[in-house]
């Protein structure tokens, strides 16, 4: 389900400061919208989205003055600190039916652990949209939070969003990454982050 925004729905952003740079985070009265790293070549398209869908623009506040984005902040400090391993904000996926959909299931790959493509396709009941799940895993507003780090692909174009590739890298190893899928369908992909 989107989430409800109205024109008098209050949007706001903030920074919020991690180990891997400045993160930007938006949310309404009741959900987050967005959290997606400062330096991102795909902040752009995310702001895009986001501001088609709402039709306005957010207002910068200091992230203590709002409680999902100081609450956001609190978690993610948590688990950059390694004392959280999943995330429990209200999250407001704007999206299609199927991008939202690959979202979700991504937010079910446990901490520390690797999927494919192929596999999230087939946990969908779509095993033939590997490629389409993951252009839609690319599409995510939420870095972190949705664990896009854990979901390798062929589809992943390293020249297209270098600095994404040493944060995915790094989260990683933060996390003990290991692959939940067969080990000779993903040591290649593994190749390219370890």
């Amino acid at each position: 389900m989107l989430p409800l925004i109205t024109p008098s729905t209050p949007l706001h952003t903030c920074r919020c400061k991690t180990p891997f740079g400045m993160l930007r985070l938006g949310c309404s009265d009741d959900d987050l919208l967005f959290c997606e790293f400062e330096r991102s070549s795909h902040r752009q398209a995310v702001s895009d989205r986001i501001l088609q869908f709402t039709g306005r623009a957010f207002r910068e506040v200091p992230v203590k003055s709002d409680g999902i984005l100081h609450e956001t902040a609190r978690q993610l400090a948590e688990y950059f600190d390694g004392r959280r391993r999943h995330f429990d904000l209200p999250l407001g996926f704007i999206g299609t039916d199927f991008e939202r959909s690959v979202w979700e299931a991504i937010l079910d790959i446990p901490f520390g652990h690797l999927d494919t493509c192929t596999e999230l396709a087939t946990s969908l009941g779509r095993p033939q949209s590997a490629s389409a799940v993951g252009r839609a895993a690319w599409q995510s507003p939420f870095s972190v939070i949705v664990p896009l780090h854990r979901l390798l692909g062929h589809y992943w174009r390293p020249e297209e969003r270098e600095g994404e590739w040493r944060t995915f890298r790094t989260l990683l190893t933060l996390e003990g990454a290991r692959p939940a899928c067969r080990p000779d369908d993903a040591q290649d992909l593994l190749d390219i982050f370890l």
